[in-house]
């Protein structure tokens, strides 16, 4: 598919069209990619498999078997989500219970 230019590799946030940017979130498997959505004042963040069941926002050292690096996957983890909680961005993980939308909020600090 790259030698036809249907395929371009990318490293590091990479911003595809003016409200999406793909953000590395290496560790479920190698290359695994988020997806931050920014339009007017709202974001919103598209985990994929950055994070598989809720309180993984608050344990985000608890991995999946099926995460292939489990040193680099909480890492990922906990960057996305405390860039989620900081810019009170929606969170969309197709893993969480339905509707699996909503935002982080701190309490208690935790």
């Amino acid at each position: 598919m790259e030698p036809l230019g249907l395929l371009e590799f990318i490293e590091g946030d990479e911003q595809i069209t003016d409200v999406l940017t793909a953000v590395p979130t290496p560790g479920h498997t190698p290359g695994h990619t988020s997806f931050w959505v920014s339009s007017a004042s709202e974001n919103a963040v598209i985990l994929g498999d950055a994070a598989h069941i809720p309180i993984q926002a608050h344990h985000t050292d608890w991995n999946p078997r099926a995460d292939v690096d489990n040193e680099t996957s909480p890492v990922s983890r906990r960057e996305i989500l405390d860039r989620a909680e900081k810019e009170s961005a929606v969170v969309a993980s197709g893993h969480f219970p339905k509707p699996g939308f909503g935002r982080l909020s701190r309490q208690d600090g935790v």
